[in-house]
């Protein structure tokens, strides 16, 4: 990513929340709410007594003011993990590479708004191993390294294993709360059980990023079109509408077949063009932030 793309995603973070995972026993404070009120960390407001009120939670000062009894309300807080699991292999470098920039945008945008709600942060790439890991940890320029993490990396090898992605981001989260999410174009087999097997554990966001290529044909007549995972070459004549329109079919069937796949594994399905803008395609994820 360039300085000037680093520079868009935060803008777009700005006014953004992350829509966190699972609430748990045992949370470090933070900022994300549990809706449990009573004795906690951060101090929401004040309403009347009523009988059963623990007669310490009583503010005597606005009590006095008022000249009727009020007490204080807390909300109990945790602080969130977010983990990042992107697929780097070939086949997400096709199209002049609009998948990968895709990929590190909606990265960075997760990073950006889970480091501004101190979140904890962590990252893996991945291709046929885990190539990189960036380690949990908090902080506000955390969405910003990640960003720069992503930039220089450079996959080794082709083709995708996301199941040993998953593995590895299960280990690091251990029983954090929070949520998992994997950014891949999910064109390679084997994931559907470790994504079941992750979603057991953690809220799981599966991003499918697709480039309009991969969905339809353009009419500009025979081309080679390249396997960019095992390398290998056909001739397809998209001038032949019979063609373009087996290829679009082929092309609707599989994104089928993946949405299902990760419906069954219990992970939240989400698709994102690379044509269309980012934001509201991630809304699944993200919202407006409350004033």
């Amino acid at each position: 990513m360039t300085d000037r793309e680093v520079e868009a995603v935060r803008r777009q973070a700005r006014g953004l929340t992350l829509r966190v995972g699972r609430r748990m026993r045992g949370m470090a404070p933070g900022v994300h709410s549990t809706g449990v009120r009573g004795q906690g960390l951060d101090f929401v407001g004040h309403r009347d007594y009523q009988p059963g009120d623990d007669f310490r939670t009583i503010d005597w000062n606005v009590a006095a003011r008022q000249d009727r009894p009020a007490v204080k309300v807390f909300e109990h807080g945790f602080a969130a993990s977010l983990m990042i699991v992107v697929d780097g292999s070939a086949s997400m470098h096709v199209d002049d590479d609009a998948k990968w920039r895709r990929a590190c945008e909606i990265a960075g945008l997760l990073g950006c708004l889970a480091a501004q709600e101190s979140d904890r942060l962590g990252a893996i790439a991945v291709t046929a191993d885990v190539e990189a890991v960036l380690p949990l940890g908090a902080g506000p320029d955390r969405g910003e390294l990640l960003m720069r993490w992503l930039q220089g990396f450079r996959p080794s090898a082709r083709s995708t294993d996301l199941a040993r992605g998953l593995a590895t981001a299960r280990r690091l989260m251990r029983r954090a709360p929070g949520l998992i999410v994997v950014i891949s174009d999910f064109l390679a087999p084997g994931w559907g059980e470790a994504l079941r097997q992750t979603s057991r554990r953690f809220t799981v966001a599966a991003v499918r990023v697709v480039s309009p290529i991969e969905m339809e044909l353009p009419a500009v007549g025979l081309v080679p079109l390249r396997d960019a995972e095992d390398d290998r070459v056909s001739w397809v004549d998209t001038g032949d509408a019979g063609v373009r329109t087996a290829y679009a079919r082929r092309a609707a069937v599989r994104a089928r077949e993946i949405r299902g796949r990760v419906n069954r594994s219990g992970a939240i399905p989400i698709d994102v063009r690379t044509s269309r803008a980012m934001v509201p395609q991630l809304r699944a994820i993200c919202t407006r932030r409350r004033h």
